[in-house]
């Protein structure tokens, strides 16, 4: 009997926990808008892949440019 209740507990549990995350998904997804570039657009870019000489890297800078662009290439969206 306190195996079963503890098991229908648990069961109930983890199925609300999976509606709360799908229900979380869903209104996030509608908010969410992803960007479009345009040419004459400028933009920065991330230096955190980048592997920079010189100082350490804690004092790279996060981004760099801003960089104009100049054409489009495919149609590219972020989200």
């Amino acid at each position: 009997m306190f195996a079963e209740g503890l098991m229908s507990a648990q069961l109930a549990a983890r199925d609300a926990i999976q509606q709360a995350n799908s229900l979380f998904r869903e209104r996030h997804a509608q908010f969410r808008r992803g960007h479009t570039y345009r040419e004459g657009e400028e933009v920065l870019l991330s230096t955190e892949h980048l592997s920079l000489r010189g100082e350490h890297p804690k004092f790279f800078p996060k981004f760099a440019g801003p960089f104009t662009i100049a054409a489009l290439e495919g149609s590219i969206r972020w989200s």
